[in-house]
């Protein structure tokens, strides 16, 4: 029973991400380029969006472990080196401005943030959770060592969608974020692009975790039931 109850979950999450992977596979084909300024001055509709001219630092993520447990920063957590980083969300800007940021002064709000998976942003951020409790001379020889790669500016590629369409528990992880976020911030799921084909074989895997589902509750079913004894 146990079975056929988790075959039928799994059934309906599959047909209704497929569903929905295949439906904007259609609508969105390719990718409309567009840059940090244009989203600063105009927010895009929800679409497939590569994004030029924007940067982020490492230092500013927060991520999501295995465990579920969202944490910003190591020091907000008391054992922060369980579970794996799963996820990091990292609010963006425009090339250049921290750098030219005066001492003393605000950086302005960020109108977009990614949430990405790429191995490069996990890695880093694994070893800035490994370095909790170290040195101050092991963290800035770190830091020296990999400091190209704390603040980077490359284009980004994925889905676009509001920040009132995100999931409870990105919600919860970037509410952590310590930059400031614009009230109608957006979020680009990078890597995240729709494709047709890929809509149909989820779509079809949940058609067949339906069938496998509703065949082994009927076989479950026809076993219980015992045939009348006959009494002579």
């Amino acid at each position: 029973m146990r079975c056929g109850c988790i075959l039928i979950l799994v059934a309906f999450a599959l047909i209704g991400i497929g569903y929905q992977e295949a439906v904007e596979g259609a609508k969105f084909r390719k990718p409309v380029v567009i840059s940090y300024d244009q989203i600063k001055k105009a927010l895009p509709e929800e679409g497939l969006y590569t994004i030029e001219g924007a940067e982020y630092e490492v230092d500013e993520a927060v991520y999501s472990i295995i465990t579920s447990k969202v944490v910003a920063d190591a020091d907000y957590i008391e054992d922060s080196k369980k579970g794996s980083i799963t996820e990091a969300y990292l609010p963006l800007h425009k090339v250049g401005e921290e750098a030219d940021l005066e001492p003393g002064k605000k950086a302005s709000l960020s109108s977009i943030v990614l949430k990405t998976k790429d191995p490069e942003i996990i890695s880093l951020l694994t070893q800035l959770r490994q370095l909790e409790g170290k040195g101050t001379a092991e963290t800035e020889s770190w830091a020296k060592r990999n400091v190209n790669k704390l603040s980077v500016a490359r284009m980004l590629t994925g889905m676009i969608r509001p920040s009132s369409s995100t999931t409870t528990d990105d919600g919860k992880a970037i509410n952590q974020i310590q930059r400031e976020l614009a009230n109608n911030y957006m979020v680009i799921e990078e890597g995240n692009i729709p494709s047709v084909g890929g809509g149909f074989l989820k779509l079809g895997g949940g058609i067949v975790a339906g069938v496998l589902a509703l065949l082994l509750l009927l076989g479950r079913f026809m076993g219980e039931k015992k045939p009348p004894v006959i009494q002579v």
